[in-house]
């Protein structure tokens, strides 16, 4: 174990090698970030595979009964519901935008089906 880890990086760490999720998903701790990495389909291109990687800031204060699986499954979890808008389509299309930092959308204007 990387001797420069914190406590919290330490204690994540060691639940890693504890975990499974889907085959290929790879979940390490890197100074003070957790981060996922797989290959997945792609929404826009469904004969493409393409890496991914997902990266969070592990939290530095917590509490003393911080519940570090409940934190890991919501991480899993909102990269799973950023999937699903991914790949959630009528006719085609997106309903829900993925990414509104890249196309100026605010959180409440990412439904681009309704305006098309």
């Amino acid at each position: 174990m990387d001797p420069f880890l914190n406590e919290n990086e330490r204690t994540l760490s060691e639940l890693l090698k504890h975990f499974t999720y889907r085959p290929g998903w790879r979940f390490e701790v890197h100074r003070g970030i957790l981060q996922v990495s797989a290959e997945v389909i792609d929404a826009d291109d469904p004969d493409r595979i393409m890496a991914i990687t997902f990266s969070q800031g592990i939290p530095s204060d917590v509490y003393k009964h911080f519940d570090w699986t409940r934190w890991l499954f919501e991480q899993v979890r909102a990269i799973e519901f950023h999937e699903l808008q991914e790949f959630f389509r009528i006719d085609g299309r997106p309903v829900y935008e993925p990414h509104p930092e890249l196309v100026g959308a605010s959180e409440y204007q990412r439904d681009r089906y309704a305006t098309k």
